[in-house]
Formats: C-alpha cells, sequence, structure tokens
C-alpha cells in the first residue's frame, strides 16, 4: 500500500463539490485522513474564494489510476478539460505526494506543497513530519525558507463531514 496525499479545491458551489468530490473518494479509496477546509482568496485571477483540503488515503492504485479517477470526479463535477490554469473551478484535484515517489513529469511531488500555505499547512496537520521527498527534510522544518503563513486562510467546517 503507498500513502497518497492529494489536494482538492472548488470555488464554484464550492461546500456542495467538496462534499461530493470527498463522499465518492470514501466510496472508492476507503477511510481518508481529511484536513482543516480552509477558505481563502482566488490566486492568479479575480474570482471567488476557494475553498482547499488535503486528503490522504492508503491505495494500491497506481498513479495513472489515480489520475484517471480524478479527472473523472472532476468531470463528473462539471470541469471542463480545456480550462486555464489561474481560472474558477467546480472541483480540482492535484496529487501532491504518492508516497516517496519522485516524478518531474508527473509533477510528483507536487511544486504546491512549497508555493501554497492551504497545501504546506494543512500537510503539516496530517503528517507533521512528512519528509519533503526530493529535499530529504521533514516540511515543517522547510515552512520558513517558504515565508508562507496560515495569514489569509480562513478555517471553516462543512456539513457533510
Amino acid at each position: 500500500m503507498t500513502h497518497v496525499y492529494i489536494g482538492v479545491g472548488s470555488n464554484q458551489e464550492a461546500e456542495y463539490n467538496l462534499c461530493t468530490c470527498i463522499k465518492a473518494l470514501r466510496e472508492v479509496l476507503g477511510e481518508l485522513q481529511i484536513s482543516t477546509i480552509y477558505r481563502s482568496k482566488a490566486i492568479g485571477f479575480e474570482g471567488d474564494d476557494f475553498l482547499n483540503v488535503v486528503i490522504g488515503f492508503e491505495t494500491q492504485q497506481s498513479v495513472s489510476e489515480l489520475k484517471t479517477l480524478f479527472k473523472q470526479l472532476e468531470q463528473a463535477q462539471g470541469r471542463q478539460a480545456d480550462q486555464a490554469k489561474f481560472s474558477s473551478r467546480r472541483l480540482d484535484i492535484d496529487l501532491l505526494l504518492y508516497g516517496e515517489q519522485i516524478d518531474p513529469a508527473l509533477k510528483l511531488p507536487h511544486p504546491d506543497i512549497l508555493q501554497y500555505p492551504f497545501v504546506l499547512f494543512s500537510l503539516l496537520e496530517l503528517q507533521p513530519q512528512l519528509l519533503h521527498p526530493v529535499l530529504q527534510q521533514p516540511l515543517i522544518d522547510l515552512v520558513p525558507q517558504t515565508h508562507l503563513s496560515t495569514v489569509g486562510l480562513t478555517p471553516i467546517n462543512l456539513s457533510c463531514l
């Protein structure tokens, strides 16, 4: 079994889309670790606030099987395949970590880990001693180097959790 972490976000009908996604992930993957859900401003474009969460789970599925599942879930919630990178999203699922696998072509580990506070601090919440696979340092030790903070992140509760 491989331990996997994903980032899930939405800024269109965000509560509904996150709840629908989490329910579907539980049905397919079983037990999930779910971080605090954070509300944050859209980055890179003008748009509604995003709700973001990091989810961890154990799986025997391959990276390609998981990516196929995530695309299916995104499309089921109305995501268009040709959407611009910085745009509103009904559902966005990013594979952050797949065990200790390092593969730049697959974005593993995902660069968002050290770029966005809602990813980094959510990962730390789920696994405080998690090592960055490339840097071989605990994420907690990398926080000062990122200059990220929780300012601007608002924890929220979802009725479905």
